[in-house]
């Protein structure tokens, strides 16, 4: 499958989730942290994981800094496709570069104006949040100040919903 079908699937997948993640009560999670195209650490990852009782939630910042970061991010969502329910890909600051530049950018900086177009509205999609049954919240940084978990709903990729934070632990 070539790039352009591939993010086309995994953009269907991802309309399909909300901003937060409510990952199932049965089983178990495990939380991946920033790969930036290291593939051989997101395989090994998934080599170990991809099974029951587990959901794979990876953190964000697929790209940039590594050497393999198309074949990272590539890897992720083709794992994504065939997987949904079990893998979840969170969005990160790297994969916010259409909404705000920054540096390093190797990824970004190796790819064409239409692939930077194509990426940056399949990121534009992820998810900003999971959650688990006992309460735990992962993510890749800070959200707005919001007043209930819901409000990840509303809440879109380098948006800010406005509502200031009334001191109360969600």
């Amino acid at each position: 499958m070539d790039w352009e079908d591939l993010l086309e699937r995994a953009g269907r997948v991802f309309e399909k989730e909300s901003q937060l993640i409510r990952l199932p009560s049965q089983g178990k999670a495990v939380f991946v942290g920033d790969t930036h195209g290291d593939l051989d650490a997101s395989q090994q990852v998934i080599q170990r994981y991809l099974k029951k009782p587990y959901h794979i939630v990876f953190l964000g910042d697929y790209v940039d800094r590594g050497d393999y970061s198309e074949e990272n991010v590539q890897y992720l969502l083709e794992l994504k496709w065939e997987h949904p329910g079990e893998i979840f890909l969170l969005a990160g600051n790297h994969e916010g570069f259409m909404v705000k530049e920054f540096y390093p950018s190797n990824f970004w900086s190796s790819i064409s104006y239409k692939e930077k177009e194509e990426y940056g509205l399949l990121f534009s999609k992820l998810p900003l949040a999971a959650t688990t049954q006992n309460g735990i919240l992962a993510l890749h940084g800070a959200l707005p100040d919001l007043r209930s978990l819901e409000e990840i709903n509303q809440t879109e990729l380098g948006g800010d919903i406005g509502i200031e934070w009334s001191g109360e632990i969600l």
